[in-house]
């Protein structure tokens, strides 16, 4: 599917420029993203032809994003079978969204090099009608904050995810916005489908299923420990070693 040409791509260019942070500011996390940030772009149905974009709330993407977890699913918020903007007569959506959740890394830290990171896809039930990437962007703020990197990676259906592109030639150069996280692209639509259309669920910097070795989204803070066997019938002898010793003396 084709998003954005020529003039237009310099107009959705836009879609993560909106600056929530400095421009020459590097985030702590650039070897592990922590999206935060939502912007939109919307099109006419083909998904080519740019109509307006601007800054969006995450849970109005719709997404989730917390502990390195995110939830990622097509835009229903628009939805609005009395609003024929977004909405067709029919009950179809009437513009195709382009959600991006995303984490503004800044201006590229100094001896990045070449750049990756990625996650693992717990699960995705995601409708065909839909596609979802994860990115790495370089906006030019001196071209329209076009995109020049273009770096991005299809999720998969289950399993790692990773993408990567070389920063080299934009090391330290406050023109350059790095911007990394999440895009997904597919028409509006009726929030009573939700369940239906499914959704991508995925654990940033993870690389095994859970259980599987990867214990990164089992901990829970409010859990008890508990003793295995082993250790109960060990802690058990001692405590009868020890009254024994007492009975002794």
């Amino acid at each position: 599917m084709r998003y954005i040409k020529s003039a237009r791509q310099a107009a959705a260019g836009v879609l993560v420029a909106t600056s929530l942070l400095a421009a020459n500011q590097a985030s702590a996390s650039l070897s592990s993203p922590d999206p935060q940030s939502g912007y939109m772009n919307w099109f006419e149905t083909d998904c080519t032809t740019y109509v307006s974009g601007g800054g969006w709330a995450v849970a109005d993407l719709k997404a989730t994003s917390a502990a390195g977890s995110v939830v990622l699913q097509p835009n229903f918020n628009t939805y609005n079978i009395a609003d024929a903007y977004w909405t067709n007569a029919d009950g179809s959506g009437n513009k195709c969204m382009q959600a991006n959740l995303f984490e503004e890394i800044g201006t590229v830290p100094a001896g990045t090099g070449s750049y990756s990171w990625g996650g693992f896809v717990d699960s995705n039930t995601l409708d065909a009608a839909y596609t979802a990437t994860a990115f790495i962007k370089v906006l030019d703020s001196a071209s329209g904050y076009a995109d020049v990197l273009g770096a991005s990676q299809a999720m998969p259906s289950s399993g790692e995810f990773s993408v990567s592109g070389d920063l080299t030639a934009y090391e330290g150069d406050a023109r350059y916005i790095l911007q990394v996280g999440f895009m997904m692209v597919g028409v509006n639509a009726n929030p009573a489908n939700e369940a239906a259309l499914g959704n991508i669920s995925a654990r940033i910097g993870a690389s095994t299923a859970i259980g599987a070795g990867d214990s990164s989204a089992l901990d829970d803070p409010t859990g008890i420990p508990v003793m295995p066997l082993w250790g109960l019938l060990g802690l058990a002898g001692l405590i009868g070693f020890m009254g024994y010793r007492r009975k002794q003396a």
